[in-house]
């Protein structure tokens, strides 16, 4: 529709701004059924892999692999309630799509907050390289973050033990 203060319009003029919004909008609606079908369902897809094989990635049932580097939390948060996981999970391990390195990830208290369920460990948090793989005797570590959100190793088996000494914090 026109705006309110910018007179009167003809028919032709009001239907020609009503096709070029609903162009708009088509053109909105078709992107958004794309990146569901291309995206967010086939992230969710790796997610629920991700969680049913929790097990055999580490016997706690608390670290999981995404087999591909995806949006995971809002997916993780949906999986746990349907299935009555009791904030169980804290760590996701996956490979960072820039340099092939691996992150393990910690799973925050709820979708919106920055504290973790549990941080990787306080004595590592703000190191890096071979002082950090050093004090934690993780041969290929590239860093953990000074709040112990995150961390990077070179390698799956350094990010997965990386997850795993510190479940025991």
């Amino acid at each position: 529709n026109p705006s309110w203060n910018s007179g009167t319009h003809t028919n032709e003029e009001v239907n020609e701004l009503f096709n070029k919004a609903m162009e708009l909008v088509g053109e909105e609606f078709i992107d958004r059924v794309k990146n569901y079908g291309n995206v967010w369902i086939p992230a969710r897809n790796i997610v629920v892999e991700a969680v049913e094989n929790r097990w055999n990635v580490d016997p706690s049932g608390s670290i999981i692999y995404l087999k591909q580097s995806c949006p995971w939390k809002e997916h993780l948060f949906d999986i746990e309630s349907l299935l009555n996981i009791d904030n169980s999970i804290l760590y996701v391990i996956y490979k960072d799509l820039g340099d092939g390195s691996f992150r393990t990830q910690c799973v925050p208290m709820d979708i919106n907050s920055f504290i973790s369920r549990q941080a990787i460990r306080s004595e590592w948090r703000g190191l890096r390289d071979d002082e950090l793989s050093e004090i934690s005797r993780i041969s290929d570590c590239k860093f953990v973050h000074s709040s112990g959100f995150i961390g990077g190793c070179r390698s799956y088996d350094g990010a997965l033990k990386m997850a795993v000494d510190s479940l025991t914090t």
